[in-house]
């Protein structure tokens, strides 16, 4: 009897985590593909309640699994403890915000699209075959996306001001997600057998490098210019190719500086954006005076410090 309640148990336990992965993916599908657009574009509740639901329910599917033993257990893992302590705060950062209800939403999104999610992949990924699938499907929306901006790319030339923005409503977003999905077919591309494997993998990786530059953004731009010094870094067989490379597209962009279109040229050289950030700094140092330990709140307006005759610093 206690041999048949324990293999009941135990199919029990393997159908939530095998529902936990699943929920996990198709958040992850909706994530990749509808979360941006929805928190611009849905009515309020309706992006709140889907993003919710894409962050909350593997959550809550993880919590049935390893709950009880962390409840019980007297040694939390140290992953754990940082992301409790993130928690409690953010939670202080709302409880202490000038605006609660701004800081509820914003900071609400952050934990559980942020620390939450990560936590959840925590206990997940302890399979190799979870780990396995999901650079699958990391791949697997990476090609998509890859397709989709192609896709946005050749619009350009029929349709003034289109813009690279996947399946999102900015270009920002969408060059980051690109970088963050490329780890994707990098390790498809170092762990392929086949020749063509590894050909295709990397000509992937390399179409995504020129669709990151074709969105025009720095952000990204420079965001995959350090992630590639950090994986020379890790991986130091690679190095001197990096620095090659680097070498070589410097004297190329250099080379035909004057032949980029007017476009990209304006985009990664103008310095409006980077002035308006460095004039806020000034408007932080009045904020940190005045509340040093908790600020103003997570998304809670600035207006109290900028009055009308407020004269700019640096950006004018």
């Amino acid at each position: 009897m206690p041999a048949e309640i324990g293999t009941i148990s135990s199919r029990v336990g393997q159908r939530i985590n095998n529902f936990a992965i699943y929920t996990y993916f198709l958040s992850t599908l909706f994530i990749v593909f509808f979360s941006v657009h929805a928190v611009q574009k849905w009515p309020g509740l309706w992006a709140q309640g889907a993003i919710s639901l894409a962050c909350m329910v593997p959550s809550i599917t993880v919590f049935f699994i390893v709950g009880p033993d962390l409840i019980r257990g007297n040694k939390w893992p140290v992953e754990i403890k940082f992301s409790l302590i993130i928690i409690v705060l953010g939670l202080l950062n709302i409880c202490f915000s000038e605006n609660q209800l701004a800081s509820l939403k914003g900071m609400g999104l952050f934990l559980m699209s942020g620390i939450l999610v990560f936590s959840t992949s925590f206990y997940l990924f302890n399979s190799k075959q979870t780990q396995k699938f999901f650079i699958y499907l990391c791949s697997f929306c990476f090609v998509v996306l890859l397709g989709f901006g192609a896709f946005e790319f050749a619009q350009q030339t029929n349709i003034l001001g289109k813009r690279i923005i996947l399946f999102s409503s900015n270009p920002i977003p969408a060059g980051s997600l690109l970088i963050l999905l490329s780890i994707g077919p990098l390790i498809m591309a170092l762990r392929a057998e086949k020749r063509w494997q590894i050909i295709f993998w990397y000509s992937c990786v390399f179409l995504g490098v020129l669709l990151i530059i074709s969105i025009a953004q720095r952000g990204p731009i420079l965001a995959l210019i350090v992630m590639a010094f950090v994986g020379a870094l890790i991986y130091r067989k690679g190095t001197w190719i990096l620095i090659v490379v680097a070498l070589a597209l410097s004297g190329l962009g250099y080379q035909f500086r004057d032949k980029a279109p007017l476009f990209y040229k304006n985009q990664t050289i103008k310095l409006e954006t980077v002035l308006v950030r460095m004039e806020f700094y000034y408007v932080a140092l009045d904020v940190i005076r005045e509340k040093p330990i908790f600020g103003l709140g997570f998304n809670s307006p600035l207006t109290r410090y900028i009055p009308s005759d407020y004269e700019p610093k640096i950006y004018s």
